[in-house]
């Protein structure tokens, strides 16, 4: 199994769970191990992982406005709509503010994932569209005025 195959068959199904003409239908498959989608706010990422070695699969969202205050500023902007977030997405969200990093993260990760079996494939799709689409709507959107603002400081 190799990651171009894997983000080959992914992204039309990201693409679409985007209506199409949005997040990820501009994104080409890569042998890299993320691909990134488009959120149209500076500093805010929001892009799918694969881990061989772990085993794991991830939907991230990834804050880097180049400035430490800002990051953090934005992520403690997102933190405040943990409860809706943690509501619409049935996997665990980890919070990361990293206050010794410049960066900060948002991960929702899926464990145990035998990328070998592409019969499984189909599952492991169904996972980063509904994710990356939920960290999207119930997260990145609510907040992009704040996150603009805080960017234009």
């Amino acid at each position: 199994m190799g990651r171009l195959q894997y983000w080959t068959k992914a992204l039309p199904i990201l693409a679409d769970a985007f209506g199409g003409d949005s997040t990820y239908s501009n994104v080409s498959p890569a042998t890299r191990s993320t691909v990134d989608g488009f959120v149209g706010i500076y500093g805010v990422h929001l892009y799918c992982s694969m881990r061989l070695q772990k085993q794991t699969l991830s939907a991230n969202v990834w804050i880097d406005a180049e400035d430490k205050e800002k990051n953090k500023q934005i992520f403690d902007a997102m933190y405040r709509r943990k409860e809706q977030v943690e509501a619409a997405i049935p996997h665990p969200v980890k919070w990361n503010r990293r206050d010794d990093k410049r960066s900060s993260t948002i991960n929702v990760e899926l464990e145990n994932v035998v990328f070998s079996d592409t019969n499984l494939w189909d599952e492991q799709f169904k996972f980063l569209a509904d994710t990356c689409v939920a960290l999207k709507n119930e997260l990145i959107d609510p907040c992009a005025d704040e996150i603009r603002e805080i960017c234009s400081k």
